[in-house]
């Protein structure tokens, strides 16, 4: 059945023309244009190489290894350089177009492959990389001057039938990689059924859920509730763009399909919003956060998504040409602070920087080890913090950080083998007390740490100019020194320190302070310490490998200057506190001595209560980890519930309040206000979300002379 807008067109053209079939676009056609899509330019020098030392006869290459069916799978690299050949043969600007020799060792190869049919123990690589690569070099050779024999492509094909993996027991990009084979395989059998089928599986992926997939804030799960938008979130749009871009103007083209406008509303709400530039945060990368350019991403889907998706145009130039490096990440002029709360993960984006933070709690898992990857990154859904200006601070830097140090993150300091041990696939965090509350511009985070014998109530408190992070409750059982880390970044140009009296240039090295220290400058970001705790800072060259972080990864000894800035709690800390204030996009000193740290008041920073008023913008962020009834410098709070609050235009009678509940438990929080504008107390009860898609996001209200008094 063809999709409404589509329906209705060819019910035009019938009108106009007197009938209408498929037949006008074609299946051959169509296979065109994915040819189109999917070809990219060969390098025949290399081509020559792997024709030179392939045993053409017998179609196979005596340096590869057909029987491993685990580790690093070789037959892979026997399809790729079959495809390489298939777009080579059918490219008129490559010496090999229409080129005997080579066909022959594509057909041989095939034959090989087919014959020896190479197996492994990993699921993806049979039901997903095997049959995209064997239907992508069929594609290719439909173009070929001359293409693969008739049987050896029934062969191929109908395997790949026999192997029917169901798109409807898989979910988000594993069952978008596996419909896309599949509308390859229909339309080189020329079956419409088939396609249609297909290509709705692909487009079904773009629904809403609160499973795997796209979730109703649109942030991404995959592997369960599990933050990943640009591991398998980005995988999901390059799928999609693979399909719908080829069959625009198709009887199956995507405009007009019911799921059309979320894949906009994702890529505009989620993928973009982890990026400041051809940079992402790493806290959106999941376990391949160890692989070569993790956090940097160019900008290919949003060209993709212009041809998709014209009426949004302008916008994707935008976002493409920072992703290219084109335009510099500060022409993203309009402020937001976006807090996902089906994935703990907020966005706070300025013009001068971008700062995320990612939590978990009870419902949500941890980032996940597997496949050998990410072994050491256990810390990462622990309050990690990205501070974004240029955007690679962290580029590359993974292989040498200390990962018992992930910023932001209050954990004990374990040693490489400690750190190693965990569930692959990720599991739920622990927290009962982890959210945050955001009117869309400004937010405040907060998670409740309870784990690896570690306790610490954190929140950071967004503004424009400023993040201040607070901590409270820091206890320990562990035997390791306990760390809160501001920064571990790559070291990039000057540090400046400033003491009680003087600031001075800091030479490389290795600095314990004990107090005294009023604010660091680096690499445009200023940290400022208002109750000048005791604190440390490195600014030393760190050496380590890929494989300390990925299993058979090389091990060559990589080596960077890191600027490494933490707090240190001791061991076996009782209810210690740090509190700190970002800066991004402070770039001299001048500018450094004449911020004005009296714009922010640290309200309290207890194990009830953690708030800050910042008094330019009139506002309070306050965060309730027990009910109860409060002065904040002037304004007489109250709350029936622990919970996090936005306050508002506080000097007025009309006071704005942004409210959630981190617990995500309770169906209504009582709030109590007072202040020299509005009197006497006034009362809201609040109606909490509890649906599965709303729980722990924010609701608004007013409190006024029209609010109800508190009896």
């Amino acid at each position: 059945m063809l999709k409404p807008a589509t329906a209705k067109i060819a019910f035009i053209i019938i009108i106009l023309m007197g009938s209408y079939t498929t037949a006008q676009v074609s299946h051959d056609d169509m296979l065109s244009e994915f040819q189109d899509y999917l070809r990219i330019s060969q390098n025949d020098i290399q081509i020559a190489s792997d024709l030179e030392s392939m045993q053409i006869n017998n179609g196979y290459w005596p340096d590869l290894n057909y029987t491993a069916v685990t580790g690093k799978w070789q037959p892979r690299e026997h399809l790729n350089r079959l495809y390489n050949f298939s777009m080579a043969y059918t490219d008129p600007l490559s010496i090999y177009y229409k080129d005997q020799k080579i066909h022959q060792a594509i057909v041989n190869g095939l034959q090989f492959f087919y014959d020896k049919n190479p197996h492994n123990m990993n699921w993806w690589i049979r039901q997903i990389l095997v049959p995209r690569s064997l239907c992508r070099i069929l594609i290719f050779m439909r173009a070929g001057d001359q293409h693969i024999p008739t049987q050896l492509e029934d062969q191929i094909l109908a395997r790949l039938e026999d192997i029917k993996p169901k798109p409807s027991n898989f979910t988000g990009a594993n069952k978008i990689d596996i419909s896309i084979w599949r509308v390859y395989v229909g339309l080189l059998k020329d079956n419409a059924e088939a396609v249609e089928t297909a290509v709705n599986d692909v487009y079904s992926t773009f629904k809403i859920t609160t499973s795997e997939g796209i979730q109703p804030d649109y942030s991404f799960y995959q592997h369960g509730p599990m933050f990943l938008p640009m591991n398998y979130g980005k995988d999901l749009v390059d799928a999609l763009n693979n399909v719908a871009v080829p069959l625009i103007s198709s009887p199956y083209e995507f405009a007009g399909h019911p799921n059309f406008e979320n894949y906009s509303h994702f890529l505009l709400g989620s993928l973009t919003t982890v990026r400041r530039g051809q940079y992402v945060s790493f806290s959106s990368v999941g376990r391949k956060i160890i692989s070569p350019n993790s956090v940097k991403k160019d900008g290919k889907i949003y060209t993709d998504a212009i041809k998709i998706n014209p009426t949004h145009t302008s916008i994707y130039e935008e976002i493409r040409d920072r992703a290219e490096g084109v335009t510099s990440p500060t022409t993203e002029s309009n402020p937001y602070s976006t807090y996902y709360h089906r994935a703990l993960f907020t966005s706070h984006s300025r013009p001068d920087y971008k700062f995320t933070v990612l939590a978990n709690n009870y419902r949500v898992k941890k980032t996940e080890m597997g496949n050998g990857e990410n072994i050491q990154g256990q810390f990462l859904s622990e309050g990690a913090t990205n501070i974004l200006v240029n955007g690679n601070e962290y580029f590359e830097i993974f292989p040498v950080w200390e990962w018992n140090k992930i910023p932001g993150t209050t954990t004990p300091e374990y040693d490489v083998p400690k750190l190693e041990p965990r569930k692959n696939w990720g599991y739920n965090g622990t927290s009962t007390f982890s959210g945050a509350v955001s009117d869309g511009t400004y937010g405040a985070q907060v998670f409740d740490m309870n784990d690896f014998g570690t306790q610490a109530k954190k929140t950071w408190f967004m503004f424009d100019e400023e993040i201040v992070a607070l901590g409270t409750g820091i206890s320990s059982t562990e035997s390791e020194r306990i760390s809160t880390t501001v920064n571990q970044s790559l070291l990039d140009g000057e540090v400046h320190v400033a003491e009680i009296n003087s600031s001075f240039l800091l030479a490389k090295g290795d600095y314990t302070y004990e107090d005294g220290v009023k604010w660091i400058l680096h690499d445009s970001v200023g940290y400022f310490f208002p109750n000048q705790e005791k604190i440390r800072l490195t600014t030393l060259k760190q050496t380590g490998a890929r494989s300390k972080i990925k299993r058979g990864a090389s091990s060559d000894l990589l080596s960077k200057e890191v600027f490494k800035l933490w707090f240190d709690h001791g061991i076996t800390p009782e209810d210690d506190t740090y509190s700190y204030i970002l800066t991004p996009g402070k770039v001299t000193v001048t500018e450094m001595e004449s911020y004005d740290m009296n714009r922010i008041k640290i309200l309290e920073n207890s194990k009830d209560i953690q708030a800050v008023k910042h008094h330019d913008l009139d506002m309070i962020q306050v965060i309730f980890h027990k009910a109860k009834n409060v002065d904040l410098d002037g304004i007489k709070l109250g709350v029936s519930k622990p919970s996090a609050l936005i306050l508002k235009n506080l000097s007025t009678s009309n006071v704005e309040l942004f409210i959630s509940d981190p617990a995500e438990k309770n169906s209504e929080i009582e709030i109590t206000l007072e202040s020299n504008k509005i009197t006497p107390t006034r009362k809201i009860k609040a109606a909490m979300p509890l649906s599965e898609a709303e729980k722990g996001s924010t609701v608004k209200f007013t409190i006024n002379e029209n609010t109800p008094k508190s009896k």
